[in-house]
């Protein structure tokens, strides 16, 4: 109906207005092959699957050097308003500078800092970059088995023997985040699927039906 459910707000960076920009800003996301390897992965050895979203991603890590960014007189106002202790800071024109302590959304560097930040907490559970991708962290588990988590900036997929599966260590990593058991699971806008023979399928049918509403076909009529 239109109706709004739920108002969030988000402070995000000019990512495109900062002035120093660190050179190496490079992160390394899965693609599609590198999720079908893991889908496939989970149907041969009989794993369980899991999707999880990290809360407030970036927020988790720490900037290693001094970033300070300037709000405007209207945003300044309402942080004044949360804390009146904020006014003594304001400039002459009304705005506030303030120096960032995490790696807000919107600031050039916040996806790399995200990344090195997890790298760094999975590896006190035992969890070590892959060769095949700097994105996919693979621990060996006492039995022999692997466990696997995929990461696509603060969407997560694990793949482990299911009396193995354990998303404890989530926990620590990352004070907040939204869990997804069963068989059927939304990861980035994809459809992963398992039967009841264990075999698991990749789909796409909520853009699927976007195209087709787009050009007018029929929604039970295959295209010609």
């Amino acid at each position: 109906k239109g109706d709004f459910l739920t108002k969030k707000v988000r402070i995000v960076m000019g990512g495109d207005k900062q002035l120093e920009v660190p050179e190496d800003l490079a992160t390394f996301n899965p693609d599609f092959h590198l999720l079908a390897f893991c889908a496939q992965f989970a149907a041969s050895s009989k794993y369980d699957v899991v999707t999880m979203d990290v809360v407030s991603a970036f927020l988790h890590s720490p900037l290693n050097e001094d970033v300070y960014a300037r709000f405007n007189p209207q945003i300044a106002e309402h942080f004044c308003r949360i804390c009146p202790d904020y006014g003594r800071f304001r400039q002459p024109d009304g705005s506030l500078v303030v120096k960032l302590l995490k790696s807000v959304y919107g600031l050039r560097q916040s996806p790399i800092e995200f990344q090195k930040y997890t790298t760094t907490q999975l590896a006190k559970h035992g969890f070590i970059p892959s060769d095949m991708a700097r994105s996919l962290y693979v621990k060996k588990l006492p039995s022999g088995a692997h466990h696997l988590v995929l990461f696509y900036v603060d969407d997560c997929i694990s793949i482990c023997p299911r009396e193995f599966h354990d998303t404890s260590f989530m926990d620590e990593c990352f004070k907040g985040h939204t869990k997804r058991t069963g068989d059927e699971h939304d990861f980035l806008g994809l459809l992963i699927q398992r039967s009841s023979s264990g075999e698991i399928s990749i789909s796409q049918p909520a853009y699927a039906r976007q195209v087709c509403d787009e050009i007018c076909l029929p929604g039970d009529v295959p295209a010609q």
